[in-house]
């Protein structure tokens, strides 16, 4: 508990495991996982022990931040009402994870600002279609992507992603262009760029 007053977000829960999508190059893909949510009851249990726990020990304001720790918060469309309803009755500031297909739709973008949201990290991935088609991710739409990430600044949140290099499919001239795609598209805030890497039991491997 010694280190709690350092973190700047020592309210750290999940929601759900796994992701329904399978991606070429993702670690879940090879894992083979499936899509699980939790009882909603039992995250609103464990906010307010974490916070009972933690009162006291950081300051006040950080009692109103969570990061939810799941690889696709909103996997599930079915899921998101309820979150939203029982995330409004924690009255919680939170960023987290989500795949691109959910902020491409107005109304999820909307539920999720309205249950706290501020911050959203999303795999953009790349600029090039056939890239993306080649990745098997078929959730992204790079044509839409200016909008997508407009649509989630204009509901006060703060979309974070990355890219990647294909190396099946990408050329130097792509990458050239990367920078000025970068300027389009209005993301505000590059996670990481780096080249896709082939680990035991993913397609792409």
């Amino acid at each position: 508990m010694g280190g709690l007053p350092k973190q700047m977000v020592p309210l750290t829960f999940e929601v759900s495991r796994g992701c329904p999508f399978q991606c070429d190059f993702c670690a879940l893909t090879g894992l083979g996982t499936r899509y699980h949510t939790r009882p909603l009851e039992t995250l609103a249990r464990d906010v307010t022990l974490g916070r009972q726990m933690l009162r006291g020990l950081v300051p006040e304001w950080k009692l109103i931040i969570a990061m939810l720790l799941d690889n696709n918060v909103a996997g599930r469309w079915s899921y998101l009402p309820d979150f939203r309803r029982t995330m409004e009755t924690l009255d919680l500031l939170w960023g987290g994870a989500v795949t691109f297909n959910v902020v491409s739709h107005r109304e999820h973008v909307a539920m999720l600002a309205r249950s706290g949201c501020r911050m959203l990290f999303t795999g953009l991935e790349s600029f090039n279609p056939e890239a993306i088609q080649d990745m098997n991710k078929r959730q992204d739409k790079p044509e839409v992507t200016r909008r997508v990430i407009d649509l989630c600044h204009g509901h006060g949140i703060s979309l974070i992603s990355a890219l990647l290099v294909n190396a099946q499919v990408d050329t130097v001239d792509y990458i050239r262009s990367i920078p000025a795609g970068l300027k389009e598209s209005g993301l505000l805030v590059q996670a990481f760029f780096a080249f896709e890497c082939p680990l035991p039991g993913m397609p792409l491997f």
